[in-house]
């Protein structure tokens, strides 16, 4: 046995050690009141101490830089926040990333991405003024190849970055092979080398979902040196592009059922018939709807149309739409649209809406996006009736927000009369059954919905 004097001082030891606390004593709720007050410099210093302190004073750290620890965003010159996540323990089970140039440094970020185990997602914004030649070349040339070597699998690249064809004429770049979803919106796609590399990296990925957005020529390069066979979501924006040429990338990738095309295309030849046999969706323009839907059976399996541009006037839209089997469409209401709605001569038979009529009842869903003051849905326009087996209508304007629960109300019964078979009616975010609206009680005040019926 220990001496009677060595138990002693062991024991007045214990007594001492359990009399003075130290902050780690403290329970978590109290410690995040007292960390929220501490500033940067005693934040960071903390989060070295342990790993309890390191989980509960890194995150108020990098809040401090408008850092979230799930997906983090770097910007604004964020130099410090990527200080605090370099020592984060969390670091390699993170998955995305998300930064911007030149608010962030693209090394330091570059040295980040080594820490992480593996990135399924990047997503890079470039501004013009960083664009100073090859000092920034080779440090966004390196940190793509990190990119590359961590299998990541969802790129975005957006902005502007261009250094010209002699600065990038040596560059090269690690191919990437583990790409799914890719989005180029930026004009580093006008040198030779950066489309190389794209069409490269695109062929050896299994890609599922693909957009596009550069010049005509630059398009016109890429597109026919792809062959996607996974491919199933085409989105392209692209002024003045051949409409031969994207005939030509479609007809080569069958499995595509969403296609996306947000800006004019030259229509410079016919659309052939079983070219999309499993197109689903279609967003874009009237004019583009009605070419791929010219023939009969053209797109049998399409299903939902966005219309996004009116080049052509809502009478030819609604003639084409009868010659298919969408059950779901989505219209932008904009004032001359509306007016033009208005004026439909619908149910006359010296027009071909007669037809019409008759064939548009398979349509299911209506969301009716109205870019003109809210107001005017209250008029809601006897052309509702031509869609009589619709079910479920949306209002997505933000306007509608701050509509007055009384005035929703009003406007969903009338609804109701004109679509008997009304399920659901959705104003923003105000979503309610045809039974939830029309069961409150009328308003006292007498807002009524003035119709025009034909």
């Amino acid at each position: 046995m220990p001496p009677k004097r060595v138990q002693k001082r062991t024991t007045r030891r214990r007594l001492l050690a359990k009399a003075y606390s130290t902050i780690t004593d403290l329970p978590n709720e109290i410690l995040l009141m007292i960390l929220s007050l501490v500033d940067g410099f005693d934040l960071y210093s903390l989060a070295l101490l342990c790993k309890r302190l390191h989980t509960i004073a890194l995150p108020i750290y990098l809040a401090r830089f408008n850092i979230s620890p799930h997906y983090p965003y770097l910007a604004n010159h964020n130099f410090e926040g990527i200080k605090g996540l370099r020592i984060a323990l969390f670091i390699t089970k993170l998955q995305s990333l998300e930064f911007s140039i030149p608010g962030t440094p693209i090394l330091s970020v570059q040295r980040l991405a080594e820490r992480m185990s593996s990135i399924t997602s990047a997503r890079l914004t470039t501004i013009h003024e960083y664009c100073d030649g090859p000092k920034q070349i080779k440090p966004f040339k390196n940190f793509m190849d990190v990119l590359a070597q961590k299998s990541c699998e969802d790129l975005a690249i957006l902005g502007s970055c261009d250094w010209g064809q002699e600065t990038v004429r040596n560059v090269r770049i690690r191919l990437f092979r583990s790409l799914r979803t890719v989005t180029f919106k930026a004009n580093f796609l006008f040198t030779a080398s950066f489309r190389k590399w794209t069409i490269g990296s695109l062929n050896a990925s299994q890609i599922h979902s693909l957009y596009l957005s550069a010049t005509a020529a630059a398009l016109a390069d890429i597109l026919p040196h792809l062959t996607l066979p996974s491919l199933g979501t085409f989105s392209l924006e692209c002024l003045g592009l051949s409409f031969t040429t994207l005939t030509a990338f479609l007809a080569r990738h069958e499995s595509v059922l969403t296609l996306e095309i947000d800006s004019p295309l030259l229509l410079d030849g016919p659309f052939p018939v079983g070219v999309l046999p499993y197109l689903s969706k279609i967003k874009g323009g009237v004019q583009l709807f009605l070419h791929l839907n010219s023939k009969p059976n053209a797109l049998p399996k399409l299903n939902v149309v966005k219309i996004s541009i009116w080049d052509k006037p809502p009478k030819q839209f609604f003639e084409g739409l009868a010659r298919t089997n969408v059950s779901q469409i989505c219209l932008p209401l904009e004032n001359h649209v509306y007016e033009q709605l208005l004026a439909l001569p619908i149910g006359k038979t010296r027009l071909s809406f007669a037809r019409a009529e008759r064939k548009l009842d398979r349509v299911l869903s209506l969301e009716l996006d109205f870019s003109a003051p809210c107001d005017t849905v209250a008029k809601i326009p006897g052309w509702l009736a031509l869609f009589p087996a619709v079910t479920s209508v949306s209002f997505p304007g933000w306007g509608f927000h701050s509509w007055p629960r009384q005035k929703k109300t009003a406007v969903a019964r009338e609804i109701s009369v004109l679509c008997p078979k009304m399920k659901n009616i959705t104003f923003c975010f105000t979503s309610g059954t045809i039974e939830e609206w029309c069961s409150e009680p009328a308003p006292q005040s007498s807002v009524r919905i003035q119709l025009q019926t034909y």
